[in-house]
């Protein structure tokens, strides 16, 4: 297992560790403006992150669902 590393999120600090992942399809979506023109614009995971305690054992919501950060990048294009 990986050391946890800390990050700060709106000033909290938080021990997480990194989970491995593989894109599988990332898409591009595509809108029509009404005043003509096309905007392209797909988001891609760039990092995801499980949430742990002070001993790296994984946090979970209320829901029972794991508690993940994700980073990710935009990429957004204007076609004619």
């Amino acid at each position: 297992m990986t050391d946890p590393e800390t990050i700060y999120v709106n000033g909290q600090a938080l021990s997480v560790i990194e989970v491995p992942f593989q894109p599988l399809i990332e898409p591009w979506n595509e809108y029509s403006l009404t005043g003509g023109g096309k905007v392209r614009l797909r988001t891609t995971v760039t990092r995801v992150m499980q949430v742990v305690d002070s001993i790296g054992v994984p946090l979970f919501n209320p829901d029972g669902t794991p508690s993940l950060i994700v980073s990710h990048k935009s990429e957004i294009f204007t076609l004619r």
